[in-house]
């Protein structure tokens, strides 16, 4: 796309839903992502990673109904845990008696194996096991670099295994820290090294038949521009047809720009949880990855943006585990709108009007299922930037409700607001009022 027909067709504006930067889609810009991929796929790892988290805990029903919530609105694979795990099984169990996740929706379950060539015999068990069970996809997830030729063709053999006995079952691999970091660096050396191993196996192992490759920073160690890099040796030795998933950790706070720079690498599917919930500092979160992908980058993810705040908010009601409220996306306090915002929210509300349309947002919040709440704390009371008193919205008010507006009578209800805030606040509450409680106090106050 050159520069005018990036002026007319304006792929940066979604109308009713969003607008980003326009440099996005600059050829310049575009130039830097060669091996963005037309379409991302989500795996969800909420039943397994979440479980991890020491705030959290989900029982067998409450899997079930995540596993339906996840596969209504779109999200293509579900990691279910481990194979062997007798509580992970039992959940993929329930999930399938339950009928709750339809084709194309893949169930996953995973093995970590320290050394292919010694548990070879385990691994070809547990898809024996995987597939016993009615999961559709298996992912061996290797730490241990074959030494000799008689390993590495132990490893070709699981999945020729695999492919023979059980030719409906999905075949993934993982690789733990890809990133040539220092995982468990006592015992395994051979992640000190770089990842030049993985990469040439990853391709051998695609030959012999593997759908997809996961590359795990499971440490969360990784910066941006490395993961691109990583990603991008994949995708060339992988060939354009295989999955490339990459599978983030939050712990520099860098899981979502991780998960951003693969995909710019070649990455066409993402590891994701609900709200990031995860070992330690979380994983990459569903909810910023899909609208980050289709919004900054105009890449289709499958999933329904609509019912996203819906599912964020029923994992953190049965997980027990409460995001910040002004978390990106899904945050319930993020569309608390300031009612001096801009100067004119209660205007454009009063008269009907879409506030993303009158150019007062972004994105609409309507989008992912949130809406607006204009409130009124001590900044509503102010000029913006000023600090100083406000009498217009209060006035605004007034006018609105066919009340007396004199300047007494605002300066009245404008003490009666700030002293409520302070009220509220010294009880350990929202420094706010609602609209209505405006409204109310304007009724009593200016008769």
């Amino acid at each position: 796309m050159n520069e005018r027909e990036l002026l007319e067709q304006k792929p940066w504006y979604n109308p009713g839903k969003w607008y980003t930067t326009p440099a996005t889609w600059l050829p310049e810009v575009r130039a830097t992502m060669p091996d963005l991929p037309k379409e991302i796929h989500i795996q969800d790892v909420t039943l397994r990673e979440a479980t991890t988290n020491i705030s959290v805990f989900l029982n067998v029903e409450q899997k079930v109904e995540i596993a339906r919530r996840l596969n209504d609105i779109g999200v293509l694979s579900l990691d279910c845990g481990y194979a062997g795990n007798a509580d992970d099984e039992e959940a993929v169990k329930r999930i399938i008696a339950a009928g709750v996740v339809k084709k194309p929706t893949r169930i996953l379950m995973d093995l970590v194996c320290y050394d292919i060539s010694k548990e070879a015999d385990a691994l070809k068990k547990a898809s024996d096991r995987v597939a016993e069970i009615n999961a559709t996809a298996f992912c061996p997830v290797v730490k241990h670099r074959p030494r000799n030729a008689a390993e590495l063709d132990s490893y070709l053999e699981v999945f020729r295994y695999i492919k023979e006995n059980h030719p409906d079952l999905e075949i993934y691999m993982g690789f733990i820290m890809t990133s040539g970091g220092m995982y468990y660096f006592n015992n395994l050396p051979s992640t000190r090294s770089n990842f030049d191993w993985q990469v040439e196996l990853a391709k051998l192992v695609t030959e012999a038949g593997v759908d997809r490759i996961n590359l795990a920073d499971s440490e969360g160690i990784a910066s941006p521009p490395a993961w691109k890099y990583i990603a991008g040796q994949f995708r060339k030795a992988i060939g354009p047809n295989k999955g490339l998933q990459v599978h983030n950790h939050n712990d520099y706070g860098q899981a979502l720009a991780n998960a951003l720079a693969a995909v710019e690498g070649g990455a066409n599917w993402l590891d994701v949880s609900v709200c990031g919930l995860g070992h330690r500092a979380g994983n990459t979160a569903l909810e910023e990855a899909v609208m980050a992908i289709e919004a900054l980058y105009g890449v289709k993810t499958g999933v329904r943006l609509e019912s996203l705040y819906a599912v964020c908010k029923y994992v953190q009601e049965v997980s027990g585990a409460k995001v910040q409220p002004w978390k990106a996306i899904v945050g319930d306090k993020i569309w608390y709108e300031s009612a001096s915002a801009s100067g004119n929210l209660m205007q454009l509300k009063r008269e009907g009007k879409d506030f993303f349309e009158a150019g007062e947002e972004v994105w609409n919040p309507k989008v992912v299922g949130q809406t607006h709440r204009i409130l009124f704390g001590k900044e509503s009371m102010a000029f913006y930037g000023s600090g100083a008193a406000n009498p217009a919205v209060v006035e605004g008010f007034l006018k609105h409700l066919g009340l007396k507006s004199d300047k007494g009578t605002i300066a009245n209800i404008m003490q009666a607001i700030l002293k409520e805030i302070e009220k509220r606040g010294a009880q350990g509450q929202d420094r706010f009022l609602t609209e209505e409680e405006v409204n109310e106090m304007c009724k009593t106050m200016a008769k």
